[in-house]
């Protein structure tokens, strides 16, 4: 009895036969007759798509390098808010560590050296002692470069949640000033809640190192909430502009027009931890009934120095990643 092929049996030939032509081409020949190699040169170009693999003279291997990364780009971007994403960005870096030592290890190679895993053990402690100098120094030297902030408290809910972690661009304001809708990370002001109680009355000082806000209003904006719509220079601005936390403030206040190089960041929560001077307990909202707040204007009125930078993104958990940029929309409706 003779055998055929079925339609199964044939596309399984040819997954093998293309399997085993991209397993020819990443282990393309060494190029012969090329001038010297800069090893280490061939090893940073080799994170961007196919840049060590052209510098090595290998393009066959090169395209397959680029598709490859761009497929992994593609997936990864795709599946960003999905569970399962850190798994994908996990391969996705994988790939990029395995051209940086492809890159790096070929060029050895071409200068007619050996090469071997230990060599390839010792790249790789040089690239994550240098990632992790650039983000130590990035995120802890004198003028910071970019922040991670990990939130440990729900007080931004919905917007941003307990477990939240975030990354904040420092440069930008160096650069530029601080824009309206942009959501920073900052130093607030200090101010005082009066909890009136029979004799005695409970007073905190809420005083908290670093805040998050969306910026209202730069210097000469008039700025102003009635029946809880925003209105900027006297026209509504869109919800996409409006402080992430809104209903542990006044539904009625106005400022007009904000002082010259002061910008408005509301304080609209605090962590509900006692002040220094509170003596019972839990420090109250905002709006809470029966307070008196001593000094939320001037608090809410910042210089350029308080702010440390511009939030930029949500970057983990994957179900809740998301830009905290301002739309692209007009700010008066």
């Amino acid at each position: 009895m003779k055998f055929r092929w079925g339609a199964t049996d044939t596309v399984m030939r040819h997954f093998w036969r293309v399997r085993d032509g991209l397993l020819r081409l990443a282990r393309s020949p060494i190029p012969e007759n090329l001038p010297y190699r800069y090893p280490w040169m061939a090893a940073w170009l080799s994170l961007l798509p196919g840049g060590g693999q052209l510098y090595n003279h290998q393009y066959k291997k090169a395209g397959l390098f680029i598709l490859a990364y761009g497929a992994l780009a593609a997936i990864s971007i795709l599946t960003l808010t999905k569970p399962y994403s850190n798994l994908i960005l996990g391969t996705f870096i994988l790939f990029v560590l395995y051209s940086y030592n492809d890159g790096l290890a070929t060029a050895i190679r071409i200068n007619g050296q050996l090469w071997s895993l230990r060599n390839s053990l010792a790249a790789f402690s040089y690239l994550l002692f240098a990632i992790g100098l650039f983000l130590a120094f990035g995120q802890f030297f004198f003028s910071p470069l970019f922040k991670f902030v990990h939130i440990a408290q729900d007080v931004l809910a919905p917007e941003i949640r307990k477990g939240d972690r975030l990354i904040v661009d420092c440069v930008t304001y160096w650069l530029r000033k601080p824009r309206q809708g942009e959501v920073v990370y900052y130093n607030p002001g200090s101010y005082k809640i009066e909890r009136k109680g029979g004799v005695l009355s409970d007073v905190y000082l809420i005083r908290e190192r670093h805040s998050m806000e969306r910026i209202m209003g730069i210097p000469g904006d008039r700025v102003e909430r009635k029946d809880g719509i925003f209105y900027v220079n006297g026209k509504p601005i869109d919800k996409s502009f409006y402080p992430l936390v809104t209903d542990q403030i006044a539904e009625n206040f106005s400022f007009d027009p904000l002082p010259e190089a002061r910008y408005l960041v509301l304080i609209t929560h605090h962590s509900h931890e006692p002040g220094f001077m509170g003596f019972g307990g839990t420090s109250p909202r905002l709006n809470a009934p029966g307070i008196i707040v001593y000094g939320w204007k001037e608090a809410c009125l910042v210089e350029k120095k308080q702010i440390i930078g511009r939030v930029l993104f949500v970057y983990n958990p994957p179900t809740h990643r998301k830009f905290l940029l301002p739309k692209l929309v007009s700010v008066g409706q």
